[in-house]
């Protein structure tokens, strides 16, 4: 898998728009391609235990009468379906992408080619040559890991042979350890490598158990040799013989392995996002912060931000944001210039002080895919917003108070909220998020001098805490 590294573009060069096309055009815009660094999966010893445990196993489980010897021809061949799942919790259009593929050349360095005949896989001046499929969660890979939003399933039934959990899971390059995975063999004999799951969220099926296809494997994870949270997976048939399931025509196999084979470029936009502010990418293994925000005020700033996987040079996204009443606050277009396996794109807009109050809609149509997102524009909240029994003490603290650049919230009850507001000394909404105790830093230098109160609020949107703070 390879680290993911934000590279910004703020010219109009690296994603160009339809000037003639637009209706009260973005003031600016950034954003840019994700490039990943290439680091080994597993070691060549680590791969040769893993081999001789499964072996180890598969002998005990047929003495135990737990595995049927596989017999090929007399069962289907094994198909599968995805190996991901989206938590209902969550509602990304698309929550992932590919980086890599099994390298078919098995000279090296940089002989790259995959079942395609081009060269997303990669290989090292060491003699690894990649053996999988990497399919990386985005956007907010790290994130997505901590929230558990993607779980890892069963791409096909079958029965465990193999478990590794505990092992470290926020990897951030190649460090030799192990990987947390589980690993099934199927009727006809092959075995599926499921690799780099979050720690302790596998299975809790024991070897010797079977699993259903769908069933939930684990979640997501960094474990291992590993520079970001994605799946690894691997497949072998059953004389132990790797197989790339992707059908194509440097592949030496006669059908996929899919029952329904993705598209060598699966061009979508993952989702879509109001935001206060643009994305914040820290350096691996840090939790990114969305800014994502769905409530503003005459005054603010807006960015409209797309997240795209396999974005292709040339293929036009059209964007609009509608008022209240229907109408056409802003219109564009846009394409990128070079082709990204992950990229994402935000204009922002000021919004006017006449800005009507009401529910507003970003809107974005790519491929076919039609996304929006529904914000509001409030001019103040109620009084009673903060009900007489609210919580106002030491219940969290804020600081540094008086604040100039960064608000840290420090919890000190057993409460988790979820979302934290922003409101000034009128009643006006400036901010708001989702709370995230990992990263709990707020950056406030959007916030003109003055005396704010900071609400945090349960998932329900009932009140927990306010508290006043003073921005310097």
């Amino acid at each position: 898998m390879k680290k993911i590294i934000p590279i910004l573009f703020f010219l109009f060069a690296a994603y160009s728009d339809a000037r003639s096309q637009n209706i009260n055009p973005p003031e600016n815009m950034g954003g840019g391609e994700y490039v990943f660094e290439k680091s080994e999966c597993l070691s060549n010893d680590q791969r040769m235990q893993i081999k001789a445990m499964l072996k180890t196993n598969v002998e005990q489980l047929v003495k135990q009468g737990k595995l049927q010897p596989a017999v090929p021809s007399k069962v289907a061949a094994t198909k599968f379906k995805w190996p991901l799942k989206q938590m209902a919790a969550y509602d990304y259009n698309y929550y992932y992408g590919i980086s890599n593929y099994v390298d078919h050349n098995n000279a090296y360095p940089n002989q790259l080619q995959d079942y395609n005949c081009g060269t997303r896989t990669y290989d090292n001046a060491s003699g690894y040559n990649h053996q999988g499929t990497d399919i990386f969660i985005w956007p907010f890979s790290w994130l997505q890991m901590q929230r558990k939003q993607v779980k890892i399933v069963a791409g096909a039934p079958g029965i465990i042979i193999g478990k590794s959990d505990g092992n470290a899971d926020k990897s951030c390059g190649f460090n030799n350890n192990n990987w947390n995975a589980v690993y099934i063999q199927h009727a006809d004999g092959s075995v599926a490598w499921y690799g780099h799951m979050k720690k302790n969220s596998l299975t809790a099926k024991n070897v010797g158990d079977a699993v259903a296809a769908n069933e939930k494997l684990g979640f997501v994870g960094s474990s291992g040799n590993s520079t970001g949270p994605h799946l690894h997976f691997e497949v072998y048939d059953a004389g132990n013989v790797l197989v790339d399931p992707w059908k194509g025509t440097c592949n030496n196999i006669t059908s996929s392995w899919w029952s329904k084979q993705k598209p060598y470029y699966e061009s979508k936009l993952n989702t879509i996002l109001t935001q206060s502010d643009a994305p914040v990418f820290p350096d691996c293994p840090n939790v990114e912060t969305t800014n994502e925000s769905t409530s503003f005020i005459p005054g603010n700033r807006v960015y409209f931000a797309s997240y795209y996987h396999d974005q292709q040079a040339g293929q036009v996204t059209k964007y609009t944001v509608t008022r209240p009443n229907k109408t056409v606050f802003a219109q564009w277009t846009g394409s990128s210039s070079v082709t990204y396996a992950a990229s994402y794109w935000y204009w922002w807009y000021t919004l006017p002080a006449n800005a009507p109050a009401g529910t507003w809609q970003y809107q974005a149509i790519f491929q076919g895919d039609t996304l929006a997102r529904t914000f509001t524009v409030v001019t103040s909240f109620a009084v009673n917003d903060i009900k007489a029994n609210t919580k106002i003490g030491n219940d969290f603290i804020l600081s540094p108070n008086p604040v100039a650049n960064n608000l840290k919230i420090e919890i000190t009850g057993e409460v988790e909220p979820a979302y934290y507001k922003i409101y000034d000394a009128n009643g006006r909404l400036y901010h708001q998020g989702i709370f995230n105790k990992n990263e709990s830093n707020i950056p406030v230098t959007g916030l003109q001098k003055g005396v704010y109160c900071l609400k945090l609020s349960r998932t329900d949107g009932s009140t927990l805490f306010i508290k006043k703070f003073v921005k310097l």
